[in-house]
């Protein structure tokens, strides 16, 4: 994948946050955890809350997203990077999987780790690599997730 379609989906993703100074605009405050979804056709900044989740929610939602038809949409309109979002509102930690690429063939995911305004990321290039860091998400296991995301 060229460098310059990760550098628009990270640009692209990073202007998504800004202006958005609390997690509670972006995400219900209800349940451990909760999740939203920005996509294509979304303003910069605009996301839809979809409320609280479990792991099998969130895993479920993630593997039944639209990812090459989103993206394809998101090259066109030069818009956001289209991204899935999870928080555990106990500790206001956060991740957030984006797609970016070419096309449908070419193309892998950002995967953002933090808290609102501290994102690391890190990049794979599949689906089901994306799930050993959801699943570390939900299990609360926040140590590893900040010891990966720094490397």
């Amino acid at each position: 994948m060229k460098k310059s379609i990760y550098i628009f989906g990270l640009i692209a993703t990073l202007l998504s946050c800004k202006g958005q100074t609390e997690s509670d605009k972006r995400f219900s405050a209800e349940g451990e955890f909760a999740y939203n979804v920005q996509l294509a056709h979304f303003e910069t900044g605009q996301v839809e809350s979809r409320g609280e989740c479990t792991k099998e929610i969130f895993i479920k939602e993630f593997e039944k997203f639209k990812w090459k038809e989103q993206l394809t949409q998101a090259n066109i309109n030069l818009s956001v990077s289209p991204t899935i979002s999870v928080i555990n509102n106990e500790s206001k930690n956060e991740m957030g999987i984006s797609v970016v690429g070419n096309n449908e063939n070419d193309y892998g995911f950002w995967i953002f780790y933090g808290k609102d305004g501290f994102m690391n990321s890190i990049e794979v290039y599949d689906e089901k690599s994306v799930i050993p860091y959801v699943e570390k998400f939900f299990l609360l296991d926040f140590k590893t997730l900040d010891n990966e995301f720094k490397n």
